[in-house]
């Protein structure tokens, strides 16, 4: 007998004779069966399953937000993957009015790598690539991007801290374009 059909005709020869949730054998002597109550949880209330709010994004890796990315990226952004030994000019394009993105390479991000589903860089990855899929739009503001297939993962909590995290990055990208654009 399988151990779960063992389990289920316990619980059944157990309930047939009345004894309440042990069962009286040599090799399960006074054992509580897994799935019968005590009587002291059975006078407890049953717990209701909160949807938790907290939770991060469950990413599943598909790359659809890495594809002709035009990720904004701030000046520490740059100087940390440059730590890495990559050379500025190989992973950022300066945009005309000052804003630094990140280089793509055949279509995706120049960090991405499409064999293995994932970014090369991922520890120190931009500070935008952190907060996506919440993104900003001109119309709507705060949104999750509707890209990402895995938008609905991001908790209203974890949307509402990217959020912020995002409006201040913002404020730093158009500082940094614009004494990017003083200097030239």
């Amino acid at each position: 007998m399988h151990s779960i059909q063992k389990r289920k005709h316990i619980q059944d020869t157990a309930q047939e004779r009345g004894v309440g949730g042990t069962v009286d054998s040599p090799n399960l002597s006074n054992k509580r069966i897994a799935n019968q109550k005590s009587p002291k949880q059975m006078a407890t209330k049953p717990k209701i399953e909160k949807p938790n709010l907290t939770r991060s994004m469950k990413c599943t890796h598909c790359g659809l937000c890495c594809e002709e990315t035009e990720m904004l990226m701030t000046n520490a952004d740059i100087t940390a993957l440059e730590k890495l030994g990559y050379p500025t000019r190989s992973f950022v394009h300066f945009g005309k009015k000052g804003t630094a993105q990140l280089r793509n390479n055949r279509g995706t991000c120049v960090f991405y790598n499409t064999e293995k589903r994932r970014c090369k860089v991922y520890r120190l990855r931009p500070r935008g690539c952190r907060i996506y899929p919440v993104i900003y739009g001109e119309e709507e503001g705060i949104v999750r991007d509707d890209l990402c297939p895995e938008k609905n993962t991001v908790s209203e909590k974890e949307e509402e801290r990217k959020g912020k995290q995002l409006l201040k990055l913002l404020k730093t990208i158009d500082s940094e374009a614009r004494r990017r654009m003083s200097i030239t």
